[in-house]
């Protein structure tokens, strides 16, 4: 049965791709929590908001060339076209790096006109100006990783990313304990981004294999067709998920952005979870498209969109549970950000249920049609932070944003749904449903459940649920790589 070879095949490279996104997760993760221990509060705040115009800024610079690779590569290297396959990959390394450049450059020209002129707080660039010197090296590290997924580098990429933050605080360690407090900090971005820039150049040779000895061959006219629609659609998801942060600093206080961002950080790690399967996935998910093989690509779609659910809905019961307590591993004063936590938490779930929607319609050459949806919600975010946040802080840009990160996958699945007939989890997501609400009602009634017993007891229960209502041969397929991977990191099975 094709399917269920290919599911194995997907669950061995998600299985490696998990392990090594969780790794990034938790390093990213950990600088995080030692900035917002290090620096406080409000101070943390005005770091939340620098790296959110960071990573706006980033997301136009980058011109969709992250889409760009996982489009275009795949295909050319199908059809043997490696002087195609080089020139993309040329272009998509040097195109974000001078962007960047150009736009950091046009900030510290005119600060005023671009960035201080909508916040009250005089001493943001102070954090800003050493975000922006690193943004170029960051970014450029940026498109090599894109590049590295596009060509099935899943170690690869997962090496570069824990690396760059495990630099990135080592090196804001270093700081620290050299005696250095506040935005002097944030040189850990610069020191880290230009270390690991230097360390992933070395996985080039990868990127290029087969193709290195080869004339580029460049069809700008045709990438920008694709690119253009993309970025935008790209920027307004970036604006979705920053947007909320640069309200706050404007229309309230550094504090309660440096709360909410929190918050939301730790909400979005559980997206890594479906990203493991979902990013493994997308170039097996472009191979099939292109070569009409739509059976199989409709059994891997709603496999990847039910695994998905399934972990996204365990992370839920354990936030619900534990908010508070997870919360002030930032800090005490974060504990306050435990009803933001959960509301976002919750929005991941209709994400999961969708499926990579997105990436579907852009592969179908079909990224207007996400490009307009994305754009029209994108504009309802801004409107609702804009109606909601000077009333009721960061539990309205919690609202704001649960809103938008539901809906747009949701109506995305509908389109997809209704020209293609591919559903994601659909009627499947009964089984995960039953398994989640069996656990709340079996944890509802376990008092004075610790934080580490809850980790363990948790999936014990959830696990055991699925397993009682039953799990076909993907199932077992992706648990089996999963347990395997796990395994081969421990010395002793």
């Amino acid at each position: 049965m094709e399917e269920l070879k290919l599911i194995k095949s997907l669950a061995k490279d998600s299985a490696g791709y998990f392990m090594g996104m969780a790794g990034n997760r938790l390093l990213r993760l950990g600088l995080f929590v030692f900035l917002a221990r290090a620096l406080g509060v409000n101070d943390f705040g005005l770091f939340t908001i620098s790296y959110a115009i960071l990573n706006i800024t980033g997301t136009f610079c980058l011109f969709g060339m992250d889409n760009g690779y996982q489009r275009y590569i795949p295909v050319y290297l199908s059809k043997r076209e490696y002087g195609k396959a080089r020139g993309f990959l040329l272009t998509g390394l040097t195109v974000p790096f001078m962007l960047t450049a150009l736009a950091v450059l046009a900030i510290f020209l005119f600060p005023h006109h671009l960035i201080m002129g909508w916040f009250k707080e005089k001493d943001l660039f102070q954090y800003l100006k050493y975000i922006l010197i690193a943004a170029p090296f960051y970014y450029l590290c940026e498109s090599i990783l894109s590049a590295t997924q596009s060509r099935r580098l899943f170690m690869s990429n997962g090496a570069i990313k824990s690396l760059r933050y495990s630099l990135i605080l080592l090196c804001a360690g270093i700081v620290y304990l050299a005696g250095f407090r506040g935005s002097y900090i944030l040189l850990s971005f610069l020191a880290g981004s230009v270390l690991t820039l230097m360390v992933s150049s070395r996985f080039l040779p990868l990127l290029f294999k087969n193709i290195s000895g080869i004339k580029a061959q460049f069809e700008f006219k045709k990438w920008f067709v694709f690119l253009a629609p993309t970025v935008l659609t790209g920027s307004f998801y970036m604006l979705v998920s920053a947007v909320d942060r640069v309200f706050l600093g404007a229309m309230r206080t550094a504090e309660e952005a440096g709360i909410y961002d929190a918050a939301a950080r730790l909400a979005l790690q559980s997206a890594f979870i479906t990203g493991a399967f979902t990013q493994a996935f997308l170039p097996t998910m472009s191979d099939l498209f292109h070569s009409g093989r739509m059976e199989p690509l409709q059994y891997l779609y709603k496999k990847v969109s039910l695994w998905g659910l399934n972990l996204q809905l365990l992370i839920l019961l354990f936030v619900a549970q534990f908010a508070s307590q997870i919360m002030r591993i930032f800090g005490r004063d974060f504990q306050h950000g435990a009803i933001i936590l959960v509301v976002l938490a919750f929005s991941q779930i209709v994400k999961a249920v969708a499926g990579p929607t997105g990436y579907l319609l852009r592969l179908s050459n079909r990224q207007n049609q996400e490009m307009i949806i994305v754009v029209v919600m994108g504009a309802i975010n801004i409107i609702m932070n804009f109606l909601l946040i000077p009333r009721y802080g960061p539990v309205g840009a919690a609202i704001s944003a649960s809103v938008v990160i539901a809906g747009i996958p949701a109506v995305l699945a509908f389109v997809i749904y209704r020209q293609d007939r591919i559903l994601g989890a659909g009627i499947a997501a009964w089984k995960p449903a039953v398994a989640a609400f069996s656990t709340f009602i079996i944890i509802f009634y376990i008092k004075k459940l610790s934080l580490i017993a809850g980790a363990v007891v948790l999936p014990f229960f959830y696990l055991f649920m699925l397993f009682r209502l039953g799990l076909d041969e993907g199932d077992l397929a992706i648990i089996n790589s999963i347990v395997k991977r796990i395994a081969r990191l421990n010395p002793a099975t």
